[in-house]
Formats: structure tokens, C-alpha cells, sequence
């Protein structure tokens, strides 16, 4: 018997069923934020202090309140019903000139200083000024029919009225460093604060200083300053007025001649203008007038100590 061919078998493999693991997606886990806080910003603690150059004040005279702050302030008070301007020297030094009325009654005057900060916070403090008499003297001045007829309320209402507005000017620094000067050297005929009686009717103060001289006589600035009037008045004559800053200015009144003009800046010493016997006056001379935030105060006191 003849062989049978060989068959090749070839082997195909079965396929072996894959256990190959299904994939479950399995979600990653949601990162939780956790916020810090920001933390609130400790205020800096605000606080004053006022200091009074002295406790005790003579009618017509100045004197000088100081505060001290902690932060960065505006700084302002009232004396009594009157507002206070201060000058800031620095973001925590500030000081105040206080003119006291020559009328002023005797006795404590409430003071208060308000500083308030950037943000709004705001400190008070509280504390008196006393006030002393003045010590002044009366006079009686007669005048010719003529000039007294100058001292119709029609006169000197309105100019009284235009040297109130000049006079409440303040300028938030101080252009003087020295002492106060003369603004001429003469004899003293009528002092600060000498009570007056004109003819018997007007019962009033002397709110300057008169210097007796002749008509022509240079007057000269007694200390740094910018002029905010030179006029002819009524009353009062050639008149100036010098802005020295800090709320302080100086009027020069009844002159002949004005020789400076508005808006100018004169140093110490220059010439302002000449003596004479303009407006409501007996003869030539020089009155000098001090006023510091808007009140009459002695100008001698300025020529014999600095301030502030």
C-alpha cells in the first residue's frame, strides 16, 4: 500500500481570549484652595500734643501755640469763637500766632486744637488762654470841624469793611527770620492801645503805633513782605499794607507818597513810600499797625523778640 502523502498541518494557534482589564476612569481627586487671609493693616496710633508759650497773654499782645503730631495732620483751633490758622514747619511741627484783642475781656479764653490725619482720624484737645489788662493809657484827640467830619460812619464803615477783607489774609508760610525793624526812628506820640475819646463822642482804641517825623520822611519795611494795598483812603490817607505771611501784616498809614504798588515783594529796609498828614490826621506822622490773624496788636512787642 502505497503511503498516503503527509499532510502539513500547519497549527494555527487558537487564539487565547485576552483577559485584558477593562479601564475604569477613575477621576482624579478636585485639589482644594485654600485662601490666607490678607491681613488688615495696623493703623499707627494717632495722637497730639499742644504746647502754649506761656499760659498768660496781655490785651494786645502776641503769643504762640505749638502742636506736635504723631502722623501727617492739618492742625486748626478756635480761641473762643475765633478760628486759628496754622503753619506746618514740617509734616509733625505746626504752630500758631495768636493776636489777643486790646479790649479783650480779662480772664480764661477756651482754646481748642483740632488735628485730623489723612485717613480722617481726628484728635482735640482742649485748654485755656488767660488773659491779662494791658496797663494802657487814655487820651483825648480834638480834631478841626473839617477832619472830624471824616469820622462820618459813611467813611469809615466802608473803608473798615475793605481793610477786614486785606486783613484776613493768610499765606501758609512766614517770609520774615529776624526781629522786626522800625519802619522809622522817630519820637513815639501816641502808643499801642492808648484808649481814646475823639470830641467826646467815638469811644475807641489806638490800634498802631504813631511815629512823629516830618512830611517827606522815607518809611521803610520793617520786615519782608508782599504788598496787597497801596491806595489813597479816606481815613487813613496814602496807605499800605505788607503781607509777611503766617497771617501777620502790617499797615502804613497817612503817607504822603506811595512808592511800591501791588503785588511787589520788598526785603527789610526798602522804601515803601513817604511820611505825611493824608486823611483823618493832626499833623505828619507815621502810624504803624500790626495785625495778626486779622486782630490789632502792639508792633513794638515785634521789633524786641522774633517770632515764632
Amino acid at each position: 500500500m502505497s503511503p498516503t502523502p503527509s499532510e502539513t498541518l500547519t497549527a494555527t494557534p487558537s487564539p487565547t481570549p485576552s483577559n485584558t482589564p477593562t479601564a475604569t476612569c477613575t477621576p482624579s481627586p478636585t485639589p482644594t484652595l485654600t485662601q490666607t487671609p490678607t491681613p488688615t493693616p495696623t493703623l499707627l496710633p494717632l495722637h497730639a500734643e499742644v504746647g502754649l508759650e506761656r499760659p498768660e497773654v496781655l490785651q494786645g499782645r502776641t503769643t504762640v501755640v505749638r502742636a506736635q503730631t504723631s502722623l501727617p495732620c492739618q492742625v486748626w483751633g478756635k480761641v473762643d469763637d475765633r478760628t486759628l490758622r496754622f503753619v506746618s514747619i514740617s509734616d509733625l511741627e505746626h504752630y500758631c500766632l495768636v493776636g489777643m484783642p486790646a479790649l479783650d475781656w480779662l480772664g480764661p479764653h477756651s482754646l481748642e486744637v483740632v488735628a485730623q490725619a489723612e485717613d480722617g482720624r481726628r484728635v482735640a484737645l482742649q485748654t485755656s488762654l488767660y488773659v491779662v489788662a494791658g496797663n494802657y493809657e487814655h487820651e483825648t484827640i480834638h480834631f478841626t470841624p473839617e477832619v472830624a467830619k471824616l469820622l462820618d460812619p459813611k467813611y469809615t464803615r466802608p473803608e473798615l469793611l475793605r481793610l477786614a477783607e486785606v486783613y484776613a489774609t493768610f499765606t501758609p508760610s512766614a517770609y520774615w527770620e529776624e526781629t522786626f525793624a522800625w519802619p522809622f526812628e522817630g519820637p513815639i506820640t501816641s502808643y499801642f492801645g492808648t484808649r481814646r475819646n475823639y470830641g467826646g463822642k467815638t469811644q475807641s482804641y489806638h490800634a498802631g503805633v504813631d511815629i512823629n517825623g516830618e512830611t517827606g520822611d522815607l518809611i521803610r519795611a520793617p520786615a519782608p513782605g508782599m504788598v496787597v494795598l497801596a491806595d489813597v483812603l479816606k481815613v487813613r490817607g496814602g496807605a499800605i499794607i505788607l503781607d509777611h505771611g503766617a497771617g501777620v501784616l502790617s499797615g502804613f498809614y497817612h503817607l504822603d507818597s506811595i512808592g511800591v504798588e501791588v503785588g511787589q515783594f520788598v526785603k527789610q529796609g526798602d522804601v515803601l513810600g513817604k511820611m505825611g498828614a493824608t486823611g483823618l490826621s493832626t499833623g505828619s506822622h507815621l502810624h504803624w499797625e500790626l495785625r495778626v490773624g486779622g486782630v490789632a496788636v502792639d508792633p513794638a512787642e515785634w521789633t524786641e523778640r522774633q517770632f515764632p
